[in-house]
């Protein structure tokens, strides 16, 4: 006999899903490295109509440094994008996932074979993704639970803010994760024989 587990299938204290008010169109979390393509969106949102908050501590490699003296300088032109340099407690960075339409990760070639914890972080918070095509995003264009791109440059940004479209997202995302509570289940039978 066996199970097949995916990552994120239980958590002890399972995230509730609860509806914030949703302050931000675009947001990227977390880490501020040099190798999460930050600043590439940032400039293309910069001035737009688009409301954008970028919070998290700046990584610790010279790159990281002066991606964020790019970024900070970016930021203070433009009236759309609200940057926040220092460390996110779990529950800053939950009220930010929930209260943010869509979650950004344009991760470059040198996170290619990495995973991101970020994504299942704003899944289970009802918030979709839009991320750069790369191996860990599969399932993300699979279940249609967020967007998957080559370029950002090329994403329509107009057809993301209308509310229909977030709308599908969070209802594939609702599918999702019931079909998670689903395995869960099935892993917690099959660990007890049942």
């Amino acid at each position: 006999k066996y199970c097949i587990s995916p990552d994120y299938v239980y958590c002890e204290n399972s995230v509730s899903i609860e509806v914030a008010e949703l302050k931000y169109d675009f947001g990227m979390y977390g880490i501020l490295a040099e190798g999460k393509g930050i600043f590439e969106v940032a400039e293309i949102l910069a001035n737009t109509k688009c409301k954008v908050k970028i919070a998290g501590k700046v990584g610790s490699l010279p790159e990281d440094q002066a991606m964020l003296s790019k970024l900070q300088t970016l930021c203070e032109h433009a009236h759309n994008i609200e940057l926040e340099n220092g460390y996110l407690s779990d529950e800053k960075f939950d009220s930010y996932i929930r209260s943010t339409k869509y979650i950004i990760l344009n991760y470059n070639d040198s996170y290619a074979l990495r995973s991101s914890g970020i994504i299942l972080d704003s899944i289970y918070r009802n918030t979709p993704v839009i991320v750069r095509n790369r191996k860990y995003a599969e399932f993300v264009h699979a279940e249609n639970i967020g967007l998957v791109y080559d370029n950002f440059a090329d994403v329509d940004i107009d057809l993301l803010l209308d509310p229909k479209t977030r709308f599908q997202y969070v209802n594939n995302i609702k599918k999702f994760l019931d079909n998670q509570d689903k395995r869960r289940k099935n892993l917690i039978y099959f660990i007890l024989g049942r």
